[in-house]
């Protein structure tokens, strides 16, 4: 809307849309980088489970 206005000038125009697209891509990678993956506290679902079904006690 600026730039049919007349208040920006092309230059200025496209480097707004570049610098936008640029921090939009770069937000994601920076945000895992600085507070890491969400699901870094979840168990390995390829491990074995400590107990299974149907073990409900040691019959000792």
């Amino acid at each position: 809307m600026g730039l049919q206005l007349g208040f920006l000038s092309q230059r200025l125009y496209s480097l707004m849309v570049v610098m936008a697209v640029v921090t939009t891509a770069m937000a994601g990678p920076l945000l895992t980088l600085v507070i890491g993956r969400p699901d870094d506290d979840l168990p390995d679902p390829t491990e074995a489970p400590e107990h299974t079904a149907g073990s409900v006690g040691s019959a000792a």
